[in-house]
């Protein structure tokens, strides 16, 4: 609960009282119940408010985890260098982007992982490794759009 929050709520318990007080024969009774939901308010608001502060928390360490997540070797290709989009395996085993490993393979006949020369320069789907690249991009998406989400939260209600 933030200073400023309390605040209100003392403020608006006190205000509460002195209405209480003050009106024309109003029953001790009418005074009581003022206060009973004057104070269940600032137990919800108190709920709220760490609901709230483990959201924001939950949020900072999704931002970390996301920006130290180092994307797995073997869905990136060894020629390029980045995360595939079409993996394909050659004969020595490797899986490579199939635009770099075709190009590869305009002027070699070897292995671009191993320099070993290659049986054949069939190349073979990886769906393994593509359903992979896809679930890892589908999670960095939905961490992506949680902490965007938040961000929205923060410019609207900074704590």
């Amino acid at each position: 609960l933030r200073p400023r929050d309390a605040r209100r709520i003392v403020d608006a318990t006190a205000l509460a009282g002195r209405l209480a007080d003050v009106s024309l024969g109003a029953p001790a009774r009418a005074k009581t119940l003022a206060q009973d939901e004057l104070d269940a308010a600032a137990v919800h608001q108190a709920r709220l408010e760490s609901s709230l502060s483990d959201h924001r928390a939950e949020l900072r360490r999704l931002r970390s985890v996301l920006s130290q997540r180092e994307i797995p070797d073997a869905l990136t290709c060894s020629i390029t260098l980045e995360i595939m989009q079409d993996p394909v395996f050659a004969t020595d085993g490797h899986t490579y982007e199939r635009s770099a490993i075709e190009s590869w393979l305009t002027n070699n006949r070897t292995s671009p992982k191993t320099g070993e020369p290659l049986a054949t320069t069939v190349l073979f789907p990886n769906h393994g490794a593509r359903q992979q690249i896809s679930d890892l991009l589908e999670e960095t998406r939905r961490l992506q759009a949680a902490i965007d989400a938040s961000g929205d939260d923060e410019t609207k209600h900074p704590s």
